[in-house]
């Protein structure tokens, strides 16, 4: 549901969704995919930013300050080495294409355990690659289609037994 559509098929039971709502809504889409619920709310705080027109300029010069964010209070603050702490973007601190494996496009290993390790990976951690990460938003958005398509199957499936 986008910000302004109405639910309910009775003109006096129609209301608006609140903007609030489809936030909401967009956080809980976003969180399916498997990652942190702090970085699918930064995703799609930031990710709603880009879209409203005028924000993030100054004069003609695009700030894009959304595309950046740093917590240097944290306890792990840098958490990986290879870039300059003034470098170091914090947006993706759990890192949204982890899930997609060895297609993901960074620098990972798997572990004797046959666990991806992406200690050595710094490529949501740069400035510069916040366009790579989210061109990569459409692929977590079908995969989430999949896993929520499996998801219902298999409850599905249980019903049926019971």
């Amino acid at each position: 549901m986008k910000i302004g559509e109405t639910w309910g098929s009775l003109p006096q039971v129609r209301r608006p969704i609140s903007r609030e709502a489809a936030y909401l809504q967009e956080v809980k889409r976003v969180f399916v995919v498997g990652i942190s619920a702090t970085a699918a709310k930064a995703a799609v705080a930031f990710l709603g930013v880009r879209a409203r027109k005028g924000k993030g300029t100054v004069g003609e010069k695009k700030t894009r300050r959304y595309a950046f964010f740093q917590n240097r209070e944290c306890e792990m603050f840098p958490c990986h080495e290879g870039i300059s702490a003034e470098e170091f973007n914090c947006l993706f601190c759990y890192c949204p294409l982890y899930c997609l494996g060895p297609g993901c496009g960074g620098s990972w290993t798997y572990t004797d355990r046959g666990v991806k390790s992406c200690a050595d990976c710094t490529f949501p951690h740069r400035r510069e690659n916040y366009d790579a990460v989210l061109r990569r938003f459409p692929e977590l958005q079908r995969m989430a289609a999949q896993n929520c398509g499996a998801e219902n199957d298999t409850r599905a499936k249980k019903e049926e037994r019971t």
